[in-house]
């Protein structure tokens, strides 16, 4: 049954491997020229960045109106890309001689291209097990990616909003629609193709980053600490799974267990009700069980109930087995591409040059394009990396005010560069965002903290300490004790006036009251809340402790003749250090800060904030794993660290190993059918029902190339069997999932939406043609559908109209669209 899918499908798996190759190839000149100092000199980092670069002269052109969204267009840019490379890296007189570079790399490169390669269909082999484009945010995401297809213009139509383009970050949508448009295949075929890419996209980049990292050292090969980083990047999952997760589904484990992990949901032991067998296998487990490792941390209110919000804490790994195509998960190989380019930054010996400047401030816009929360985090790991570089040609082992002066400025032109690279995106774009409030009563637990990122704390601890011990004299003590002590105590005062200017603003003195639960008064809520502060403490001295090592080891306290020779960092340890503090940063913020949403809670800051420092601690523990095995002279404590990483990395292949079992083999039955199913990559036959799908692909047929609308039922979030004409066609209908609506268009959506709702409903239940046909030319309305859900919703009665004045296309069953307005036949093609 494999050989029969893969020669079915083998055609689309080829494709995109060529084409991101393909992409790889034309940017491989770029590399050459503008990443020559790190030690392959970008081959790793082509693949992403080819891709990303690619996208963009594609979508700026279509944006301002210079090229069509079509394949010509996309093969045009890929033209532009490769010649305007090819001129860079012949100007620059010093070209790379292959020979000697591929003696160099050959087996740094063979492993890469294997990874991919095996990775790539690795995923492609789960998804086609497990195709389904249901639940979670999936119908929106192939809604996107549907209309990302489609639109004639950029940004794309918005397939449940007529009338209106996306409002959200759609690039990550237009890069696989790129591909999905030059390889031939729909929009519910390119989901779960996309996926796929992005696994193998996201485990080729990492493996080039830590492993060019690692080859900064004299005498690594890189290809283990690639592998590792990957690894991390991929598959690894966090510690939820074999010290709550696994004991609680076997009915293993105290009440005092679990209630020391307080995990909501896992509060207790499971206890089974009598005369039940307690499930020992992976089979009898609960439905979706997985999730649980994504939603840790748990925030109590102060009267002790649990917060109504679940705190997201989700990581590379459970992203692919979940399978959505979100923007966190679309940023993520890009997001390490800027990592490489931060390190080629640190490892360069003169300041980046115009053309290096333009390279990173495209990286950063596009990944704030893909994914808004990174292009800060990635901005401040440039800026940061190019004071690191400057740092170390200081004598003084500090920043001078100009040399700082100049690292604020190279940041600065690339934020400014990036804004204006991107501008026809920022001009339209609109964000739920309202500000930054204070975290008065959320503290997270120090033991929830250490379930999700137990993996780099044993490991990256560890190597912390064994800096710290090589720096000797050099070590900044000073520096460490004022950010360890010193650090909290100003949190805990930036907390405290947030919370005070806020409370007498009056856009924020309701929220903050509503975000307390509505206590009484002020006086009643010092007591719980400094208990709160004491509380968190513990987390705040961690983090503040590990950023305080990192930094007083950056910054030596002086320069001695007499200092060990190793008491500086090499530039592969000082550039890991600057990831692991700016990882720890991102971990501190939602300790006394969250960005304000729709939601006012500090979940999705958690969310994307956690998310972004699992891929910076993924790079420098490849670094730090390395350093404990070679940088250790003592050959019993080398065996001890090598010992103490495999305890820290072994837990997290239970992840991967159950979670694959469980999601391509028993959630779909696969184990208890009584014949094989079939695998395909193709998941819109069971999105919905039969016979609405067939009309629905019938109209996709009927309308082509050409714009259209349709009016169909509008219903709640999450459920696909409402504006699934969109979904998977990306042909707008007039109203779907107002809930993301809301969000994605901010405070004037009800501005915005109107009437459309009650419309919808006049329009399937009148029986009068002249108030049906204004609401048919009120929103240029072209096919109206009449399927399961509509009768559901409206019943039959106000059908007969459309029977009796209105062409019949696309009749599958009961299920029918009615051409209503505007097309004539002549235009419209023969199912």
């Amino acid at each position: 049954m494999m050989l029969h899918w893969l020669a079915r499908e083998r055609w689309t798996i080829h494709s995109w491997w060529l084409l991101t190759s393909l992409a790889g190839l034309a940017a491989l000149p770029l590399c050459f020229s503008l990443l020559k100092a790190l030690p392959d000199q970008g081959y790793t980092l082509a693949r992403a960045l080819g891709l990303l670069l690619t996208g963009f002269l594609f979508w700026l052109g279509v944006s301002l109106g210079f090229l069509r969204n079509s394949p010509g267009s996309i093969l045009l840019a890929w033209t532009l890309l490769a010649g305007g490379a090819l001129a860079l890296y012949r100007r620059g007189g010093q070209t790379t001689r292959l020979r000697q570079w591929w003696r160099r790399n050959r087996r740094f490169v063979l492993v890469a291209e294997l990874l991919f390669l095996l990775a790539l269909l690795a995923m492609v082999a789960l998804r086609a097990h497990n195709n389904s484009l249901v639940g979670t945010e999936k119908p929106m995401e192939l809604a996107f990616l549907g209309s990302a297809l489609r639109s004639e213009v950029f940004p794309p139509a918005d397939p449940w909003f007529s009338g209106y383009a996306i409002s959200y970050y759609y690039f990550g949508y237009v890069l696989l629609a790129m591909l999905a448009s030059l390889s031939g295949i729909g929009s519910t075929m390119a989901f779960n193709m996309g996926i796929a890419l992005l696994f193998a996209l996201g485990a080729l980049t990492a493996y080039g980053v830590a492993g060019n990292l690692a080859r900064s050292r004299t005498g690594s090969a890189g290809w283990r600490s690639g592998l590792l980083s990957a690894a991390c990047v991929t598959v690894l999952g966090n510690w939820q799974l074999p010290l709550v997760e696994l004991p609680w589904q076997g009915g293993l484990g105290s009440n005092a267990w679990f209630a020391f992990w307080g995990q909501h949901d896992r509060l207790a032991a499971n206890v089974m009700p009598a005369g039940t067998q307690t499930p020992v296998g992976l089979s009898d487990w609960s439905f979706w069980w997985w999730w649980k490792s994504s939603r840790v941390l748990t925030d109590r209110n102060l009267d002790g109930s649990i917060a109504p919000i679940d705190v997201i804490t989700e990581f590379p790994a459970f992203s692919y087995l979940l399978a959505d195509l979100h923007p966190h998960v679309l940023a993520l190989p890009f997001v390490l591409l800027v990592m490489g380019l931060a390190l080629s930054i640190v490892l360069a010996r003169r300041p980046p040059d115009r053309a290096r400047l333009m390279l990173n401030a495209v990286a950063v816009g596009g990944v704030m394009f893909l994914n808004a929360w990174d292009g800060p985090i990635c901005l401040l790991l440039l800026t940061s990396a190019e004071g690191l570089r400057r740092l170390r040609e200081s004598e003084a082992g500090r920043l001078t005010q100009n040399q700082l002066l100049a690292t604020l400025t190279f940041g600065l032109r690339i934020g400014l560069l990036a804004l204006l690279l991107y501008f026809p995106f920022f001009l339209s774009f609109r964000s739920q965002a309202g500000g930054v409030l204070p975290n008065l009563q959320h503290a997270t637990s120090l033991r929830q903290l250490f379930l999700v990122f137990a993996l780099f704390a044993i490991v990256l601890g560890a190597w912390l300490l064994l800096e710290a011990r090589r720096a000797g004299p050099t070590l900044n003590r000073r520096l460490l004790v004022r950010v360890t002590l010193l650090a909290p105590l100003a949190i805990v005062a930036l907390i405290a006036v947030m919370a005070l200017v806020g409370s007498r603003l009056p856009d924020t003195a309701d929220l903050l009251q509503g975000y307390l639960q509505g206590s009484a008064s002020t006086d009643s809520l010092v007591s719980p809340l400094l208990q709160r502060r004491i509380a968190g403490l513990p987390v705040l001295l961690v983090l503040c402790a590990g950023i305080g090592l990192a930094l007083a080891r950056l910054f030596p306290a002086a320069t001695s003749r007499d200092a060990p020779s190793d008491s500086q960092p090499s530039p592969g340890a000082a550039f890991s250090m600057l990831l692991l503090a700016i990882g720890l940063l991102l971990l501190l913020i939602p300790e006394f800060a969250f960005l304000r949403d729709v939601f006012n809670s500090r979940s999705n800051t958690i969310f994307k904030l956690y998310y972004h420092a699992w891929l910076l601690f993924s790079v420098a523990l490849a670094w730090a794993a390395g350093s404990l095995q070679l940088d250790v002279a003592d050959e019993r404590l080398g065996r001890a660290l090598a010992v103490l990483t495999a305890v820290a990395i072994l837990p997290g292949l239970l992840f991967p190993l159950a979670g694959v079992y469980s999601r391509a083999l028993v959630e779909n039955g696969r184990l208890n059918a009584g014949r094989p199913l079939p695998l395909t990559l193709d998941g819109g036959p069971g999105f919905i029902g039969t016979d609405d799908y067939a009309a629905i692909r019938c109209l996709e047929t009927v309308v082509g190339d050409r714009q259209a609308v349709a009016a169909e039922a509008s219903g709640p979030q999450y459920n696909q069997y409402f504006g699934r004409t969109g979904t998977l066609t990306g042909i707008p209908v007039v109203l779907n999932w107002e809930g993301h609506q809301r969000q994605w268009r901010g405070a004037n959506w009800d501005d915005l939406r109107g009437s459309r709702p009650e419309d919808l409903d006049r329009l399937y239940r009148s029986d009068s043609v002249a108030e049906v046909t204004d609401i048919i030319e009120l929103y240029e309305i072209d096919f109206v559908f009449y399927g399961d859900s509509e009768r559901r919703r409206y019943g039959n009665a106000g059908e007969a109209l459309f029977r009796d004045h209105f062409e019949t296309m696309c009749q599958s069953g009961e299920s029918r669209f009615y051409r209503v307005a505007r097309m004539s036949g002549a235009e419209l093609r023969n199912p």
